[in-house]
């Protein structure tokens, strides 16, 4: 891999693991569900000017064959992601909230089972599944209520079920349409509904 690829990536793991301690530290001068709209709709207004500028289709051609039901479903299971997120944060710490938040794969690998076929589920995925959410269990076993509360830890780990039930009707809508405009779409709306 060449040198720059992997300060490319070393940058995005470091933004990428960030944010739960910007979120954290930021919740001490914002309510939770506004601090999320500010971040969608800044988001948003980012993607926005960047599609613009990379776009070599019209503006309007980016919107037709649109499969809005899709959109629509994996904009609602984003808001909550973001919501619950920002809500569980309020209640848990940085680091406890990243670890569950962080399940989301665990979901993931679970309900593909149902949702997509060619990602069926086997004995072996079955054992990793159960180890790995023994593994989490195992982090927070000494002192299963430090750094948190369970109102905490439950809204983290509905976010991950947000966040993989996103993540499954998500690769199903960018099978029809660039993905670009689909973020657009759930930054704007995520940020609009979070506002409200």
């Amino acid at each position: 891999m060449p040198p720059r690829f992997m300060v490319l990536a070393m940058l995005v793991c470091s933004l990428w693991a960030s944010v739960g301690i910007v979120i954290k530290a930021t919740l001490a001068d914002a309510p939770p569900l506004g601090l999320g709209a500010i971040r969608m709709l800044v988001s948003g207004a980012v993607l926005w000017v960047w599609l613009t500028w990379r776009s070599r289709v019209g503006a309007t051609s980016r919107w037709i064959g649109v499969p809005w039901r899709l959109v629509s479903l994996a904009t609602l299971f984003y808001m909550l992601l973001q919501g619950f997120t920002h809500t569980g944060f309020n209640h848990t710490s940085a680091a406890r909230g990243i670890v569950l938040l962080n399940t989301t794969p665990l979901f993931v690998a679970a309900l593909a089972h149902f949702v997509a076929p060619q990602e069926l589920l086997n004995a072996i995925k079955l054992v990793g599944i159960a180890l790995a959410f023994a593994g989490v269990y195992a982090i927070f076993a000494r002192s299963f209520d430090a750094g948190g509360t369970r109102l905490g830890d439950l809204l983290m780990l509905s976010a991950a079920l947000s966040w993989s039930l996103h993540t499954l009707v998500t690769k199903r809508a960018t099978q029809r349409m660039d993905s670009g405009s689909l973020m657009l779409v759930q930054f704007l709306g995520a940020g609009m509904a979070l506002h409200c």
